[in-house]
């Protein structure tokens, strides 16, 4: 599918009428991603070009309204000064406008049906400890139960500060580590109880381990992983 840049609405050609194709093309290839119940990174990008369309608006709103321009009329009633709007001759800012609002209509449609699908797909998908549990935000294994195998990963949490801002918030990383054939163990706390002994560690020192099984035949990196991210997200709150 063709992905769309991050200031796709500026770029050339700038032309309504291609702007339009432009971008229905691109949601064309996400609808078809959320039809195989693929979710991620789609998902995010979707969030990520709303937010950049209404920081556009913000930031012309903000322009604009620091221009100086001829006063045109006073308003009584509720004591302002209303002032000319700014010359458009060639029609550009205009048609920039059309481009952003036609945009942000059809991504915010997309994205509440993704949105939708994602809370959907969660219910879906059963998310359990293994043995006991320490302390939430310590490393640990997800156990991806198949049927014939079980999937593992570790996962640990970090930091991420945003980009142009001081903010800051906790994201996993994951890496695959090896895929168990289920008839060599009895059950998950085999499984788990086998990656202690890899490791070395001791058993009231293990790391948290959590099964993940889903109903149905989920995509595993574009959803499964996903939802799996956002349950151990919830359990540091």
């Amino acid at each position: 599918m063709k992905n769309l840049s991050e200031t796709w609405y500026v770029e050339p050609l700038f032309d309504y009428e291609y702007k339009t194709y432009e971008l229905l093309s691109y949601i064309q290839g996400v609808d078809a991603q959320f039809s195989e119940n693929k979710l991620q990174p789609y998902l995010a990008h979707l969030r990520r070009h709303i937010d950049q369309l209404i920081a556009y608006r913000y930031a012309k709103e903000e322009v604009e309204g620091g221009l100086r321009r001829e006063l045109s009329d006073i308003d009584l009633k509720k004591l302002r000064l209303i002032r000319a709007a700014i010359p458009d001759e060639q029609g550009v800012m205009a048609e920039l406008d059309a481009i952003i609002a036609f945009a942000e209509e059809r991504l915010n449609m997309l994205y509440r049906d993704g949105a939708q699908l994602l809370d959907q797909l969660s219910e879906e998908v059963y998310i359990e400890p293994v043995g006991i549990l320490g302390a939430p935000d310590q490393p640990g294994w997800l156990l991806f139960r198949k049927p014939k195998s079980v999937r593992v990963y570790s996962y640990h949490f970090r930091l991420v500060r945003r980009p142009y801002s001081q903010e800051s918030y906790k994201d996993v990383c994951t890496t695959y580590l090896t895929e168990i054939e289920a008839g060599r163990f009895s059950n998950l706390s085999s499984v788990k109880w086998s990656l202690l002994k890899m490791r070395g560690a001791a058993e009231n020192h293990a790391p948290n381990a959590y099964a993940v099984e889903a109903q149905s035949d989920l995509p595993q990196h574009e959803t499964l992983l996903p939802i799996a991210k956002a349950f151990l997200i919830s359990t540091l709150a």
